[in-house]
């Protein structure tokens, strides 16, 4: 019916349908029913929806029988402010199941006079259920008998706020006889039929009406537990409903008490005033007026409201809490001490008066649960869902609980009704937002078990009462959504009424006075549950006030509630202990100071935290309505009182526009953050002004920006515009409002407390704006986390905007995580001098801001020593959070970095990573092993110390977030040789998409190294005599003293004026490095011994006043160790020790007499795969890890493919275990089934497993009849299975290792055909060596950095192929671009890859390292450092004449017999120094080769030169400097190129056609470079006029005097195995002794290369991974020293010498024809150091040999990587080379001569090598003949596998 409806005299009855509906969405409906009888066997009688305005509905003389369902439904929803009207009059219900009559929604007026409520059956709900919003309310002149119902009437008008005006509830002149409540009878659905037994109630109010009145009502109700509940919340005795004026059965006023729940029972429910009442059933007899309570309190028993002051004794102890105790408004309750308080289970004490309890250390007054009553504990079932991952509780993904886990819920499941009823169970309003969300396939999911599992009308209170059916609510099913849901934040329906405890636990105590307390001394037990809910053993609401000495043990609510009172709060000297709680100490709100110290928090268990700081809004339900404001509710003004307040809006229906003006009062501070604001449309919206009149904008939140905790500041007054649109179910928007006496941030601090043995996390600072904390002084020790629990911390953040400094703590023995930030917005965050000690869980600090704002932190000062952080975590995880991080110390810590830094390219800001000192940490996840990760745009390292010799790499520059390069300038790596350093940075040369690291200059030497080893220090006038040690992290005064014994040293104590200004002054400049407000904390200064209490006392230094504070002895200050200054022990101790008089005491993992050699003696040195690298520092074999290479990583592998994929782990096909091991086998027990490289088998499988495949040669890759075969894949396979051998017992064939080893597949070469079989001839065009010069010109073009190839002659290579060959140095390139021109072929090409040269499918074998000889090594170009060092020298070189050339000399190379070197000079140069034999020469330029003509010809590209290289030893008597022409002008300098196989032939090619040159004649051809040479001879070439001088090359870099020298050992030139020398010497003279130190150190190793190559049907070849690999390698390395003393010197000398040899071009030969270009060379760092007392004088020498070196290197370019990542294998790892405490003959006795010495190697080898010619100028006619292709450009590309031995040998 959409108008109007008219039913008058109908019966109508119905089987499974409603017996009368009505629908309509139209405005103005009418519907008006007389005389009729309903009844529906299977439904409800009525139904009416009426959805439009001004809608009305009169019911008047009907019937309602006997329905199943329930008799009447009215349901009344409006879009505008003209709600629905209900009338029901002279109508009877009258034996319905269900509810009778329920009416919800919205209506301007409900009137239900003169019915009848007789038998109906509803013990679940109530007869009359009233929820819907009405202007008035009125029920009377009804009868109500018989019922069997839980709320004979329940009325619960809750929407408090939105579009309610001033409301009225009258229950006047109504009969209430004989109802009762039997909770065993059914209303014919499941859900009751195993019900539990609740309160039942004639009357029961809920909600917010602010005038609820029932007068002259009869109510006679035995059977009912209550008459009158009132479930309306309340936190004050002043809010009541009137009750007075009715008839209660009796006149015993006890009686009447009892027959009312309210305050007196739960003093959060509103008051019932109940006088005056009648005296008999006659309504009209008035009862007498003023009546006065007589109902007493009965000590020793304590309940009800306390009115007047009361005193409780010890005397009368102990007292017994029966009820809730109320403490009235300006009343006091006393409590003396020893007094005992007993509570009854789920009743607690709330203050609104004052309430002091003052009890004493040796009498405190105690509460705790009583130990004489039987508590009745209900069955309570649990909900079986949950919403998680939300922004605040009430939102978030919906989650069922099945078989003992939480699981997503799938979507389809849940209509509107039963949405309502589950935000009702959560405690919540109703759904503002139900949506679906994607589900990924690896997330678990269920599904409800049947689509009808429901049957909710909407009223209910749990979902529980709508289950149709008892079986598992939940069945598995993997879906793709999920459901998410939003609640309304403000309950809008009761919960239930539940007078009965399921608890054995008391309620705790309140405070929520405006007046203050005393609590001191006093003991809280048992607390945790108040009216069936969860509660607090304490709780502070309103005024703060002082809390101290209170313990709170065996609580299960939380400990400690403290709700932001205005004034400021502290708790002092108290204990949380023995708790199972959701927190110890939680703290809500922003407003008023708050302080926490010494606190003791231990042994708890904790869901939430510690220590927790929540935002007001986490605090805010129907409980708390009071201070809860709707924006659109009829009071336009509010004028509110300093506190806090919840402020929202969610108005569904039409357009709503509200103004609330909020009026704090003068000079009052008004903060108002959005929680949260979602609008949809343009003109939805939220405007804030500063004034009444809405003139002051201070700022909009829309849909565009809801800028969520924005805040907005005013005084005095904050005016609120808010406008939602229409029809919108997703619009709302929450506000926090505070008021405040002082606009100045709240603080919260802990400080000098203890959190330990605690599980979850300890401080969880949550979501808090504008509020600084502090946590100072305080220790976190052996606190665990929960069981699967997420992001758990010793302290966790997860906040924006604020300001919170944790100094000066101590972090030990946690196995939690340290420190964790999330959200941090723009917060300030500083970490200062705290201490993470042997912590053991995921990290100790770990900050990512992944909100928006510019979060900052400051870590300063804070020592990182001995924290385990497993393989995927850090020890400082920093994720876009830029800041400074100064003055830390990370020592002995395992992790996966030690510092991980990645911020944004959008964000500008400075990454600073200064004088920080990081030594002896341990990478843990193999192949990654670095100490330091960085990545952002403005990274500065500087400063630094950087020796962590375990690890891989001392730096990674990472291209998480950003490209830019890193500035990592200015620090100590313990290093001084730039080769070396290099080789602990990973960056751009490593990988090309990896950002730069600049590292140069470097420091020289440790930059902490003085007279007080780090990290002591010393006054700079050495005046005092001692070394000192700041601890920063508070300690008690006696662990103080045996942290300063351990170091044998002491804590100061009663320090002269002198020294305390000196330990000040250098704590004030640690503090300088804060750059904050933070003043240094006090540190321990005396103590007295001889009272009978200890006296201590601190220093402090605040604002340069200072002063000497008392303190307590077991609080917990900084403080200082300090020994004598000690100078008689041998070489100071080395910086490892203390010397005390002359003896040196070993920090731990050093030994020797100087405390100079590492042990790794509490790592059980190192075991079996170990090697001890430094104090206590093992670098573990690959598969091992651990501090002490006990712990095998390769367990965590399932499967083979996983396993064997992980360096260092293989798979045991027998046992179906990965297990640690190498080819050879396993570690630990054999296996005979042993798979290291693959996963695979051929033949027969066997009994190996299905983790084993099958690799069928003849079935498959060499099968004729498959068009995938080919002969590459038939003889690639053939191959393979000659590396397989049987095993026994029947299992599959395993790799064999002596007939292919390390998973090198080794080819028949004896075949002849192979190479046109194998090898792409298809692909790879070869020029071979004997075959017509190949040039290579110094010229780059296109945009793949091509370069040109010239050959006389037809060059048959096409576009694609890859052109090969070893002459020009050697060629791998790849053809761009072929043109022919004339007698020559060009061809464009860039380097080719190693998947270029390829179809073999995997190729694997041993190959051949030849030398290669081209020009470049003819020419023997010295390294740049060659010729500064020659420069440096001031005229010297090694004790020769060193001359340096002038650039305006012109020099020229040529070559002499032998290949030697020549130079050649004008004799009449008068810029020519004088230069004798054996004078050294050096040049950092060349003016170009001398070479002879041997042929000309033209052509379209210019004239083609052909030459040789001029040899010298003939004589030079014309040398063409200038190419001479028939038209006289100048030519250019031409394009030159090398060729042939040796180099000596080349190509000079000029524009000029007109040459005048013949045959024969010497010309100026290629060009050259730098010199760097020792004269060997010199003559005067006769007639020429030139010089020539036979040098010999200078090519090894020394970083000291000695020149090195090269050696090449020709006899195994053309063997597989290369050999790398490299040797060197230092000679030292000073007045107190003369040295000489010489290393001679030589390499030899076989070669392996492998490509793996994935072929797609063996036409598409895609490279997975390529490796290069030293085999068999050995090292010899040489020492030798010896030395004369003239006398003894205290310090030891120390010197060092670095040497690297010229990089020479070599070739890697697969076959005999097909070559890869590379280079090698090589470094060695030598040390040395000569102690002596005496005069004297040793020799040393000693050789070492190091057999079978092994190191592979491995790239995929599917990774993103173009360079290959290399690992040392640590098969065959050994300990540094050295000579230690060599001793000679001093010429006194007793006395000594010791000289030390040590070498480290590197060999390095380049494969394939890049290009690195420089640009030469090309003629017009290349230009024209390329074209548009060539262009100029400078490319330098690379693409290339460096392969290092790094021999810390």
């Amino acid at each position: 019916m959409q108008g109007t409806a008219t039913l008058l005299d109908v019966d109508a009855l119905a089987s499974s349908n409603e017996a009368v509906q009505f629908d309509s969405n139209t405005d103005g409906a009418h519907y008006f029913v007389k005389n009729a009888t309903l009844k529906s066997i299977n439904n409800i009688g009525m139904v009416v929806e009426m959805r439009g305005n001004n809608s009305q509905l009169h019911l008047d003389d009907v019937r309602f029988l006997e329905s199943e369902r329930g008799g009447a439904l009215i349901n009344g929803q409006t879009s505008g402010v003209q709600e629905t009207g209900v009338t029901v009059v002279n109508s009877a219900f009258q034996g319905n199941k269900r509810f009778a009559l329920q009416i919800s929604g919205t209506a301007s007026k409900v009137d239900i006079s003169r019915n009848t409520f007789e038998r109906n059956v509803c013990p679940h709900a109530g007869v009359l259920v009233l929820s819907a919003v009405a202007e008035t309310q009125n029920i009377s002149a009804n009868k109500f008998t018989q019922n069997n119902a839980r709320r004979t009437i329940h009325s619960s008008n809750l929407e408090w706020s939105n579009n309610i005006r001033d409301s009225e509830s009258v229950v006047d002149d109504n009969i209430f006889s004989d109802n009762f409540y039997s909770y065993e009878d059914t209303d014919g659905n499941f859900q009751h039929d195993n019900n539990i037994r609740n309160t039942s109630c004639t009357l029961q109010f809920d909600g917010y009406r602010r005038a609820i009145r029932f007068h002259r009502n009869v109510l006679e109700n035995p059977s009912v537990d209550h008459e009158v509940c009132s479930n309306i919340p309340s936190r004050s005795a002043e809010n009541f409903v009137d009750g007075r004026f009715n008839w209660w059965g009796t006149t015993i006023q006890d009686s009447i008490r009892d027959s009312i729940f309210d305050f007196d029972d739960h003093n959060d429910h509103a008051a019932v005033a109940y006088l005056p009442y009648l005296t008999s059933s006659d309504v009209k007899i008035v009862p007498p007026t003023n009546p006065v309570s007589n109902v007493d309190m009965p000590l020793p028993l304590l309940g009800g409201r306390l009115y007047s002051d009361l005193h409780l004794t010890r005397n009368n102890s102990p007292y017994t809490l029966t009820s809730d105790l109320t403490i009235l408004p300006n009343v006091t309750l006393t409590i003396d001490p020893g007094v005992e308080v007993q509570a009854y289970p789920c009743v607690g004490l709330l203050n609104l008066g004052t309430l002091v309890a003052n009890g004493t250390k040796q009498q405190p007054i105690t509460f705790g649960p009583s130990l004489n009553t039987t508590t009745h504990v209900s069955p309570v079932k649990s909900s079986l869902f949950r919403l998680t991952d939300g922004i605040y509780p009430w939102e978030g993904q919906l989650e069922g609980f099945h078989d003992g886990r939480w699981y997503n819920v799938c979507t389809g499941y849940f209509n509107k009704e039963e949405m309502e009823v589950l935000c009702r169970d959560f405690g919540y309003g109703p759904p503002l937002d139900t949506h679906s969300y994607s589900l990924s396939r690896d997330v678990d999911s269920v599904r409800i078990i049947s689509y009808s599992y429901f049957d909710c009308q909407g009223d209910e209170e749990k979902l529980i009462h709508c289950y149709k059916r008892e079986s598992s609510v939940f069945s598995r099913l993997q879906c793709f959504s999920g459901y998410f849901v939003r609640c309304s934040p403000i309950s809008t329906h009761s919960t239930l009424l539940d007078t009965t405890c399921s608890s054995h636990a008391w309620g705790g105590l309140r405070m929520a006075s405006d007046e203050s307390f005393v609590l001191n001394h006093v003991q809280l037990s048992g607390s945790g549950t108040l009216h069936s809910k969860t509660a607090s053993g304490l709780s502070i609401e309103k005024v703060g006030g002082r809390v101290s000495n209170v313990l709170i043990k065996n609580c299960t609510g939380s400990g400690l509630e403290i709700f932001g009172p205005g004034s400021e709060t502290s708790v002092i000297n108290s204990e949380i202990h023995q708790c199972q709680a959701d927190n110890g100490i939680v703290i809500y709100g922003t407003q008023g100071d708050v302080h926490v110290s010494r606190a003791r928090v231990i042994d708890n268990s904790f869901v939430t935290g510690g220590v927790s700081l929540f935002p007001w809004e986490a605090y805010v339900n129907r409980e708390n309505f009071e201070n809860v404001i709707g924006i659109c509710d009829s009071e336009e003004d509010l004028f509110l009182t300093a506190g806090a307040y919840f402020v929202y809006e969610t108005k569904k229906t039409g357009n709503s526009q509200c103004v609330k003006h909020i009026h704090a009062g003068i000079g009052q501070d008004i903060h108002l953050r959005v929680i949260v604001a979602r609008f949809k449309p343009y003109s939805s919206k939220l405007r804030v002004y500063s004034d009444k009149n809405q003139q002051q904008f201070l700022g909009e939140v829309n849909y565009r920006d809801p800028q969520h905790n924005m805040v907005f500041h005013s005084t005095d007054v904050i005016s609120l515009n808010v406008q939602l649109s229409s029809n919108r179910d997703d619009e709302d928007v929450y506000l926090e409002l505070q008021i405040a006496r002082s606009s100045a941030p709240a603080r919260r601090t802990i400080t000098d407390s203890v959190f330990s043995n605690n599980n979850g996390t300890v401080v969880n600072i949550t979501t808090l704006s504008e509020t600084e904390v502090a946590i100072s002084r305080t220790s976190l020790t052996a606190n665990t986390p929960r069981n699967g629990e997420d992001l758990q911390a010793t302290i966790f953040l997860n906040t924006s905007d604020i300001h919170c400094t944790i100094h000066n703590n101590y972090f030990l023995d946690n196995s939690i995580k340290g420190l964790v930030g999330r959200n941090l917005g723009s917060s300030a965050l500083a970490l200062v001098h705290n201490t993470f000690d042997t912590n053991h869980g995921q990290g100790s600090v770990d900050l990512t801001n992944d909100g928006t704002g510019d979060c900052q932190a400051l870590i300063v000062g804070n020592d990182f020593v001995s924290n385990d952080a497993s393989s995927d975590f850090s020890i400082i995880a920093l994720g876009k959070t830029r800041g400074t991080v100064k003055k830390n110390r990370f020592e002995h810590n395992t992790a996966l970095y030690v510092v991980d830094w990645q911020v944004r390219e959008n964000n500008r800001q400075s990454q600073i990573f200064s004088h920080n000192r990081l030594e002896h940490n341990n990478g843990q996840r193999p192949g990654y092993k670095h100490t330091v990760a960085v990545s952002g745009p403005d990274v500065q390292l500087h400063q630094n110390v950087l020796i962590n010799p375990a690890n891989d790499a001392e730096l990674i520059a990472l291209n998480t977030w950003s490209s830019a390069h890193v500035d990592a300038t200015n620090n100590w790596w313990g290093f001084n040789q730039s080769a070396v350093i290099a080789e602990r940075i990973r960056d751009s040369r490593d990988r090309p998409e990896l950002p730069d690291v600049l590292f140069e200059p470097f420091l020289q030497e440790d930059p902490e190294k003085g007279v007080c080893r780090y990290p002591w220090f010393q006054d700079d006038e050495e005046q005092l005599g001692y070394c000192y040690l700041y601890k920063g992290a508070a300690r008690t005064l006696i662990d103080a003293w045996d942290s300063c014994k351990e170091q044998y040293a002491q804590v100061v104590m009663k320090a002269s004026d002198k020294e305390l200004h000196f330990l000040s002054a250098a704590l004030q400049r640690e503090m300088d490095d804060v750059k904050s407000a933070l003043e240094p904390e006090p540190f321990w200064a005396d103590q007295e011994l001889s009272s009978a209490e200890q006296a201590c006392w601190v220093y402090r230094q605040n604002a340069g006043v200072s002063d000497v504070l008392t303190a307590q002895c077991d609080s917990r200050y900084p403080f200082f160790c300090k020994l004598p200054v000690a100078r008689g022990c041998l070489n100071d101790c080395s910086q490892n020790g203390v010397c005390l008089e002359t003896t040196c005491y070993c920090d731990r993992g050093w030994s020797g007499s100087d405390c100079s050699q590492p042990n790794c003696q509490a790592r059980d040195d190192c075991g079996e795969f170990g090697v001890c690298v430094g104090p206590n520092v093992c670098r573990c074999r690959n598969g091992w890890q651990g501090r002490g290479c006990t712990v095998s990583y390769c367990s965590r592998f399932g499967t083979c493919k996983s396993c064997v994929q992980s360096v260092g782990c293989g798979w045991c096909d027998q046992t179906q275990s990965c297990q640690s091991g190498l080819y050879g086998g396993p570690d630990v027990i054999p296996c005979p089934t042993w798979f290291y490289h693959n996963c695979f088998t051929v033949g027969n499988k066997g009994l190996c497993s299905d983790d084993i495949e099958i690799v069928d040669c003849e079935y498959r890759q060499c099968n004729s009849s498959l068009s995938t075969t080919t002969v590459e894949s038939c003889l690639k396979c053939q191959d393979v299975e000659g590396c397989f051998k049987d095993t026994e017992d029947g299992y599959c064939k395993v790799w064999d290792q002596s007939r292919c080893p390390k998973g090198f597949v080794y080819p028949l070469y004896n075949d002849t055909t192979r190479i046109e079989k194998v090898l792409t001839g298809h692909n790879v065009k070869y020029v071979p060596s004997d075959g017509a010069p190949l040039y290579h010109c110094q010229v780059r073009f296109s945009s793949w950095g091509a370069t040109l190839f010239i050959q006389e002659g037809e060059l048959d290579v096409q576009l694609g192929q890859v052109l090969s060959s070893p002459q020009a140095g050697g060629v791998l390139h790849k053809v761009e671009q072929v043109v022919a021109e004339g007698a020559y072929t060009l061809v464009a090409a860039h380097p080719a890859t190693l998947e270029d040269m390829f179809n073999y499918a995997d190729f694997s074998q041993r190959v051949r390292l030849e030398p290669v000889v081209d020009f470049s090594t003819m020419e023997q170009e010295p390294p740049l450092s060659v010729i500064q060092n020659v420069i440096r020298g001031n005229g010297t070189f090694q004790g020769d004449n060193a001359h340096v050339i002038n650039p305006d000399v012109t020099v020229y190379k040529c070559v002499g017999p032998g290949g030697r070197l020549r130079l050649v000079v004008h004799e009449s140069d008068p810029n020519l120094p004088d230069i004798t034999v054996g004078d050294v020469i050096v040049g950092n330029h060349s003016n170009g080769m001398l070479e002879f003509v041997t042929s000309l010809s033209n052509t379209a590209f210019g004239t083609v030169i052909q030459t040789n290289l001029a040899d010298c030893s003939g004589g030079i008597y014309s040398i063409l400097e200038r190419f001479p022409t028939v038209s006289g002008h100048d030519v250019p300098p031409p394009l030159s190129c090398s060729g042939g196989p040796t180099g000596e032939t080349g190509l000079l090619i000029t524009e000029a056609r007109d040459l005048l040159l013949q045959q024969g004649r010497v010309v100026v051809g290629r060009k050259t470079g730098r010199f760097a040479a020792k004269v060997l001879s010199k003559r005067v070439a006769p007639g020429s006029g030139f010089i020539v001088m036979d040098v010999e090359p200078i090519t090894i870099d020394a970083s000291q005097r000695s020149p090195g020298v090269l050696r090449w050992d020709n006899a195994m030139r053309w063997d597989s195995a290369m050999r790398w020398d490299i040797a060197g010497e230092d000679v030292v003279m000073t007045s107190s002794f003369q040295l000489t130190a010489s290393v001679n150190a030589s390499f030899t190793a076989d070669i392996g290369l492998s490509n793996t190559l994935s072929t797609v049907g063996y036409r598409r070849r895609t490279l997975e991974k390529s490796e290069v690999q030293f085999i068999g390698g050995n090292v010899d390395i040489e020492l030798a020293g010896e030395a004369e003393t003239f006398r003894g010197f205290r310090r030891a000398y120390s010197g060092s010498l670095s040497l690297q040899t010229n990089k020479e071009k070599v070739r890697v030969c697969i076959m005999d024809d097909v070559c890869i270009p590379g280079e090698k060379w090589a470094s060695v760092s030598m040390e040395y150091a000569l102690h002596a007392s005496s005069a004297g004088s040793m020799k040393m020498t000693s050789t070492v040999t190091k057999p079978d070196i092994d190191a592979s290197a491995g790239r995929s370019p599917q990774d993103g990587s173009q360079w290959f990542q290399f690992d040392q294998n640590e098969e065959a790892s050994s300990s540094r080379i050295s000579i230690a405490s060599y001793e000679g003959k001093a010429l006194e006795s007793d006395k000594f001569v010791v000289m030390e010495m040590s070498a480290t190697p590197t060999f390095y080898l380049d494969l394939p090598v890049r290009d690195e010619y420089e640009v030469d100028t090309a003629t017009t006619g290349l230009k024209q003949l390329f074209g548009r292709c060539f262009h100029w450009l400078h490319f330098r590309y690379s693409e290339n596998c460096i392969l290092i031995i790094h021999l810390c040998a």
